[in-house]
């Protein structure tokens, strides 16, 4: 099934006390991170304050009418018969579940509801172009409530528990909730050899001796294995387990199911910069070494070059002033 993709992005944020789709995902803001993380997709944005140009945005015809408002326009302007629906705030929902939604409707389903055991969730599902009429009803009477929607439409209700996307229910409705995403993250990336690890070892002393804390993960292209053959762990995984973890006092290694970067991210220690070396074809905001003239990083967010030599059309950082560096994305990323 064909599908696209709504974003709710008109939502007052009382509680947040500013605009949630303006909010921080990494260095970029919420509504940023999910266009881009859904731009396989057709896009349409919901939004009454911002234009998102060339991507799709829709107005709300019936003014202060919440979330049904934004969902019967996203509806009216699909190209498709399905739209995936989720609002700004649900920062945690990837592509995959749009993937799985489509997979699991059927075309005389009028909306598939995504639930847990603890709670509903009908701002996150598919919703078909069937509906319209019954959302123009609703608002034409003044009824705003979503929960009366599902009572009135054929929905398929789906409970994730216990898949791989339960976690990704999670709203951001408060400032506290924003600490695990506002931590500014950049990938130094490039070819073998360009110099890379090098400059990462310097940036590190450098924020250090400025007081500042920073974690990196390093992104290898290639296959390497934890668990070595004749170790207590290598049979454990040979026999079966599906992960294995050794640990002492001082550091563990984990194996086993392959996790995101996202999910890796949530692993760190709370500090004020994450490193990632490598991920050269990431939406991340990069930064490439090189030293010669070839430069073969994804130009997708990459905001400038570390380098002996100059490049037009970006910022060039020079690879042996770590220094230099240090300073600017301090600066940059309000460190």
């Amino acid at each position: 099934m064909r599908v696209s993709v709504g974003i709710l992005a008109g939502g007052k944020s009382v509680r947040m006390g500013q605009d949630k789709f303006d909010l921080n995902f990494y260095g970029h803001t919420f509504i940023e991170e999910l266009i881009d993380r859904f731009k396989d997709f057709e896009v349409i944005v919901s939004s009454n304050t911002a234009d998102y140009s060339p991507i799709k945005t829709v107005k709300d015809t019936y003014i202060d009418a919440g979330p049904l408002s934004g969902i019967l326009e996203i509806l009216k302007n699909s190209t498709n018969e399905y739209v995936f629906v989720t609002s700004c705030d649900m920062i945690n929902v990837k592509s995959d579940l749009v993937d799985f939604a489509a997979s699991i409707a059927s075309f005389s389903d009028e909306a598939v509801i995504f639930e847990t055991d603890e709670r509903c969730y009908p701002t996150c599902g598919i919703f078909s172009k069937k509906i319209i009429p019954i959302l123009e009803e609703m608002l034409e009477s003044k009824d705003y409530r979503v929960m009366n929607l599902v009572k009135k439409i054929d929905a398929k209700f789906v409970n994730l528990k216990y898949t791989i996307f339960e976690d990704e229910f999670v709203n951001i409705n408060y400032p506290e909730e924003l600490k695990q995403n506002t931590t500014p993250l950049i990938c130094i990336c490039g070819k073998k050899n360009s110099g890379k690890t090098t400059f990462i070892k310097k940036l590190v002393y450098e924020l250090k001796k400025r007081d500042k804390t920073c974690s990196v993960i390093k992104h290898d292209g290639h296959d390497f294995e934890l668990d070595f053959k004749d170790t207590d762990t290598f049979y454990y995984k040979e026999y079966g387990a599906c992960q294995t973890l050794i640990f002492n006092d001082k550091y563990f290694k984990l194996d086993g199911r392959s996790k995101n970067i996202y999910d890796l991210i949530k692993l760190l220690d709370d500090v004020d910069l994450i490193i990632i070396e490598g991920m050269k074809d990431s939406d991340f905001i990069k930064y490439e070494c090189t030293l010669t003239d070839d430069l073969v990083c994804s130009d997708v967010n990459k905001y400038g070059i570390i380098s002996d030599r100059n490049f037009s059309g970006f910022d060039n950082f020079d690879i042996n002033n770590p220094s230099e560096f240090t300073n600017y994305i301090i600066q940059k990323f309000k460190i």
